[in-house]
């Protein structure tokens, strides 16, 4: 059965409501912010990737897809299209790195709450997106070509 993205995001609500993992709670906290980021990473791909079909970009955008840089593929398609959503992306996006990476730093329920937030408008306004394959063009060009480096280097080994 597919996944629906949207889930992520209810499962983050649930952890971050649930007082059953008190002795964990940072964990649980990292995991509500992870779980909200990759909703609406999902849900962005996703939409991207109807919008891009039969089109030029199409087969590029997919070989992008398949890869890590697709993340910040997505960062810079949304700075590029909507100002606004590229900007809560990026809040999103940093929110989800330092959960995941900064162990040293202290996430808190109020970082927890406003990230489900962030995400939810995300997920909202996805749909409502224009996408102009000219305008996104040369981003798509740009990863696609850092992606085919990157397995000519990898080859090579």
């Amino acid at each position: 059965m597919p996944l629906d993205p949207r889930d992520f995001l209810k499962l983050a609500e649930r952890l971050y409501k649930d007082e059953n993992y008190q002795d964990i709670n940072e964990a649980k906290l990292r995991t509500a912010i992870s779980r909200s980021y990759y909703a609406a990473f999902l849900i962005l791909r996703e939409t991207l990737k109807e919008r891009l079909v039969n089109t030029q970009l199409s087969e590029y955008f997919k070989a992008i897809y398949r890869s890590g840089a697709i993340h910040g593929c997505v960062k810079e398609i949304l700075d590029e299209i909507d100002d606004f959503l590229g900007k809560l992306y990026g809040k999103l996006r940093k929110e989800r790195n330092r959960s995941d990476y900064n162990l040293n730093e202290s996430i808190t329920p109020e970082d927890v709450e406003y990230i489900i937030e962030v995400a939810k408008e995300i997920i909202k306004q996805a749909p409502n997106l224009s996408i102009e394959p000219s305008r996104i063009s040369n981003i798509i060009m740009k990863y696609h070509n850092r992606i085919n480096k990157d397995k000519q280097i990898t080859n090579a080994w």
